[in-house]
C-alpha cells in the first residue's frame, strides 16, 4: 500500500467485497453523472478521496477514465455512496441529492427524456429506459393519473445496500422533473426490499 493512502474501515472494506459479488452492470453515464455532482460539490480533492477509498476495498476505478458507453458493476455506484458517508461526511440526505442531480449531469440522459411531453409517454418507456442505464431489474408502472397528480411504481430485481434507497428516491425524482411541469413534485419509498418487501414502491404527488 503506498505511503498516505486513505484507509478504509474494515466494515466498509469488507461489505464493498460483499457488493462487487453481486451482479448487474450500470452504464458509465451514470456513473460518470454522480461523480461529476461529487466533482461539484466537493472538487478534485473529494473525487481523490473516493478513487483512494476504492483502492483501499481492492477495487480501483478512476473517474476520468469511466468510458461512458461501457457497462460497470453497479456495485461500483453503491460503494462511491458508502464511501461519501464515511470519507466526505456526507450524510443520507447528501446522497439523496446526489440522486437527484444525476440525471441533468449525463449528457445522454437528457437528451432521451426529452423526447417526452408528458407523465404517460415517460412510464411507457420506463422499461426501455432503465434497460439503457442498467442490464438487470426493471420499473413497473401501478398506477398513473395526471388528473390527480399522482404515480405509483415499482422497482424490481434491485438489491444492494439499503443506501441505494436514498440515490434512488432522488434519482427518479431528477428524472421525473423533466416530465412533470411543476415545482412542487414529491416522491415517498412507501416498500423496500430492505425492509422486506418484495420490491421497492414508490408514490409520486405533485400540485
Amino acid at each position: 500500500m503506498k505511503k498516505n493512502q486513505l484507509m478504509i474501515k474494515k466494515e466498509t472494506k469488507k461489505e464493498i467485497k460483499r457488493l462487487m459479488q453481486i451482479e448487474g452492470d450500470v452504464k458509465g453515464e451514470v456513473l460518470r453523472a454522480s461523480l461529476k455532482y461529487l466533482e461539484d460539490k466537493t472538487g478534485k480533492q473529494g473525487i481523490k478521496k473516493i478513487e483512494e477509498g476504492l483502492s483501499s476495498a481492492g477495487y480501483p476505478l478512476k473517474y476520468n477514465e469511466i468510458d461512458s458507453f461501457k457497462w460497470y458493476k453497479e456495485a461500483y455506484s453503491v460503494s462511491i455512496y458508502l464511501l461519501c458517508l464515511e470519507v466526505l461526511g456526507w450524510t443520507e440526505k447528501d446522497i439523496r441529492e446526489m440522486g437527484e442531480n444525476a440525471p441533468r449531469l449525463a449528457p445522454f440522459i437528457v437528451m432521451f427524456l426529452n423526447k417526452f411531453v408528458s407523465v404517460n409517454s415517460v412510464f411507457k418507456e420506463s422499461s426501455t429506459y432503465w434497460r439503457k442505464h442498467l442490464n438487470f431489474g426493471d420499473i413497473i408502472p401501478l398506477e398513473i393519473d395526471e388528473e390527480k397528480k399522482r404515480i405509483r411504481f415499482k422497482l424490481e430485481g434491485y438489491k444492494f445496500n439499503p443506501i441505494t434507497d436514498y440515490y434512488l428516491s432522488g434519482y427518479f425524482l431528477g428524472i421525473l422533473r423533466f416530465c412533470i411541469r411543476s415545482k412542487q413534485i414529491t416522491i415517498e419509498q412507501t416498500k423496500s426490499v430492505y425492509k422486506d418487501d418484495p420490491y421497492n414502491e414508490y408514490l409520486v404527488l405533485w400540485v
